[in-house]
């Protein structure tokens, strides 16, 4: 028993060590201040997220939060539009309600249109699998009284 509270234990540690790494800021990234931001913007992710680099990073250069900007203007343009809206949605992620005004309408309708799909494809679900967890009681049934 204690080698098993001891092996849980240890591997909640080594699960935290990894949150932990993976949390760590690229003060310089490789690819550029520019393409960090267009990644941002293309998950949808909201500008403020440079705010983390700002308060951490005591080495940017003068123009990182413009290129970040400018990259993440792009980024959030291919993001917000209806078909997006749709995707997002579909897949049960939240409307973090990134997009700027001037785009958030068309995205918006997309959302709606996806949770509706969505909501309806986990109904079909749901029925299909209460139609198959009768006929299996069902069976169960037929068996026991034979």
């Amino acid at each position: 028993m204690k080698k098993i509270i001891a092996l849980g234990f240890t591997s909640m540690m080594l699960v935290g060590c990894n949150a932990t790494t993976t949390t760590s800021l690229d003060c310089n990234p490789a690819q550029g201040w520019a393409a960090l931001g267009q990644s941002v913007g293309q998950e949808g992710k909201s500008v403020r997220n440079f705010d983390m680099y700002k308060n951490s990073c005591s080495n940017l250069s003068n123009s990182a939060q413009s290129e970040f900007v400018a990259g993440y203007t792009a980024g959030i343009r291919s993001f917000c539009n209806y078909d997006n809206g749709v995707k997002v949605a579909s897949e049960g992620l939240p409307n973090n309600n990134a997009c700027p005004l001037e785009m958030r309408e068309s995205f918006n309708k997309g959302y709606a249109n996806g949770q509706a799909v969505r909501e309806e494809n986990l109904r079909k679900l749901r029925r299909t699998q209460q139609a198959r967890d009768e006929i299996q009681t069902a069976s169960e049934y037929k068996g026991i009284g034979g």
